[in-house]
């Protein structure tokens, strides 16, 4: 048989469990790109922020560019933008854009927890449909002759 027939075959409950299972690896192929190593911290960005510092390169226009380049370089932004304030203020400023960073690096995760927790039970409710109609062509047909 091909797929499509036992798509068919499966009943209405069929469709939203295919719909859930699409959105779930649109999910899981979106989160592995945008979650790949070099695009949330590149390799060398903390070396080379620190070797900036220390050569005393380290201008407003570098620090533009090391937010933009990564999530990581958006939270080390935050602390070089308050260096030269109280500690206190730089890590309020660190811990608020860690938050904002956290939440987009934890995106539709949510959704894929819920997706996984109802499919499941979408499945055990088709079964529990499929019995029903079994039972009740049982109850108006009889079970038939065993001889």
């Amino acid at each position: 048989m091909r797929l499509l027939e036992f798509v068919f075959l499966g009943g209405l409950l069929m469709w939203p469990i295919l719909l859930c299972s699409v959105v779930s690896l649109a999910i899981i192929a979106e989160r592995f790109w945008f979650l790949q190593r070099q695009r949330v911290a590149p390799k060398n960005l903390v070396s080379n922020v620190w070797q900036w510092q220390k050569a005393g390169s380290l201008n407003a226009k570098r620090i533009h560019d090391i937010r933009i380049s990564s999530p990581l370089g958006r939270i080390l932004a935050a602390g070089l933008l308050n260096k030269e304030r109280d500690r206190e203020i730089m890590k309020e400023s660190i811990e608020e854009v860690g938050r904002h960073v956290a939440f987009e690096l934890e995106r539709f995760l949510n959704t894929l927890g819920t997706i996984a927790s109802i499919t499941p039970l979408l499945g055990l409710l088709g079964t529990v449909i499929g019995m029903i109609k079994v039972f009740a062509v049982i109850t108006s047909q009889g079970v038939g002759d065993p001889s």
